[in-house]
């Protein structure tokens, strides 16, 4: 039996492929979990620096696998919310990159941002469906959406319900970028290569400063900015881009 998620790690980029297209790789209990553990070791393991998120098959993700609904009186009490299967995506200080290769509805929206780039096929649609179900919105996409598009786009985008093609994705920014459909692969992972080649801890420091921005206000913006710098300039790396440029070279980064 082929396993629901297959996990490849080559030249300092993870790989994560949903793999069940038979039923456009619909999220099962199994698959929420394998997913947060791909993401975990991916963060742990210091040889990985990216992680591309895609789907096996026409379909990226079709949210919640809906074969067998569960009762709501049936679901047991939880030790933490049922969605936080999520979370090894915000604790990654790593760039994370989904290459959406075809249809996204509902929670598969949001497990695409969860990612910090979006890079969409033009097959790729994006479908809402939560309201149309009579649900609302659930695998972290409220929060992931208002973020990208804001409130009033992110609202029209639920209660209208009609599912937006890559192009119309791209022009309200729930989308970073749309390739034609055989260049997808390619450009995902040309862009993970190039941030794998850049200074891992000055990559990580720049997303951790960014991911807290939102958070802070000017003040301690400037004295994170400034602790974060003073770390980067004790790293090897910085002192190589100094060297590089004094000798006139490309610099040779260690990742410390």
């Amino acid at each position: 039996m082929e396993p629901e998620l297959l996990v490849e790690d080559a030249e300092g980029i993870r790989t994560v492929t949903l793999n069940r297209p038979q039923a456009m790789n619909a999220l099962t209990d199994t698959l929420r979990a394998s997913i947060g553990e791909a993401v975990r070791g991916f963060d742990a393991d210091d040889a990985l620096r990216v992680l591309i998120l895609t789907g096996a098959g026409r379909g990226f993700c079709a949210g919640a696998d809906l074969s067998a609904p569960t009762p709501v009186a049936a679901v047991p009490k939880a030790p933490r919310p049922r969605f936080w299967w999520h979370l090894p995506f915000e604790e990654t200080n790593k760039p994370t990159i989904c290459a959406l290769n075809g249809a996204a509805a509902g929670g598969g929206i949001g497990l695409a941002l969860s990612c910090d780039f979006v890079i969409a096929a033009e097959s790729a649609r994006l479908h809402p469906a939560f309201v149309g179900l009579g649900l609302s919105p659930d695998n972290g996409i409220s929060q992931k959406i208002v973020a990208r598009i804001g409130y009033e786009k992110s609202l029209m985008f639920f209660l209208d319900g009609s599912p937006l093609d890559a192009a119309g994705a791209k022009a309200i920014g729930l989308v970073d970028e749309v390739v034609p459909n055989d260049e997808l692969v390619m450009r995902a992972r040309a862009l993970a290569a190039t941030f794998a080649n850049r200074p891992a801890v000055s990559v990580s420091l720049t997303k951790r400063l960014l991911k807290e921005a939102r958070k802070l206000d000017r003040a301690n913006a400037l004295i994170l900015e400034e602790a974060a710098i003073a770390l980067a300039r004790q790293t090897e790396d910085a002192a190589e881009a100094v060297a590089a440029r004094r000798e006139k070279r490309e610099p040779r980064w260690k990742g410390y």
